[in-house]
């Protein structure tokens, strides 16, 4: 009898320590994919941030881009403005310098609101390649759309 409590109780300290072993593997095994998991998840939101700045500098480009262009048409359209100005003072050619200065300003309106065109184009492409989408819809950007408000010709 006393052999056979012996025997049991070997059998069930072997039994333990077998169940202990698989434990402490299945433990290791998991700790394992959690340091795993915590990685991705690391490089996933290392990824993110990365995309957040990159948007923050196309937002801001694209701004600095419109408002450079905007002073800058500005800028010109009021010194295009004096010579035009001096010429049409003599009334032989103040006809053909009004036309001058029509389509010059036609042409310089062109470029500028191709520059922004273009700008727009560039960051709609940089926001889709973020996997961001845009708050206005591209006919809405059209620079020949006729509805938008014209700078007064001097």
């Amino acid at each position: 009898m006393a052999l056979s409590a012996a025997l049991l109780l070997a059998v069930l300290v072997a039994g333990l320590l077998a169940m202990w072993w698989r434990l402490e593997r299945d433990a290791r095994a998991l700790a394992n994919s959690l340091k795993r998991v915590g990685l991705r998840a690391l490089d996933t939101q290392r990824r993110v941030d990365a995309q957040v700045r990159l948007a923050r500098a196309q937002q801001f480009t694209e701004s600095a881009v419109d408002l450079t262009s905007a002073t800058v048409r500005a800028v010109h359209r009021r010194i295009a403005a004096i010579p035009f100005g001096l010429l049409a003072r003599t009334p032989e050619a103040k006809a053909q310098v009004l036309r001058a200065q029509a389509l010059h300003d036609e042409t310089a309106e062109a470029v500028y609101g191709g520059i922004n065109a273009i700008n727009r184009l560039v960051g709609r492409g940089v926001r889709r390649g973020l996997g961001q989408h845009d708050a206005v819809p591209p006919a809405a950007e059209d620079p020949s759309d006729e509805s938008r408000p014209k700078p007064p010709v001097r």
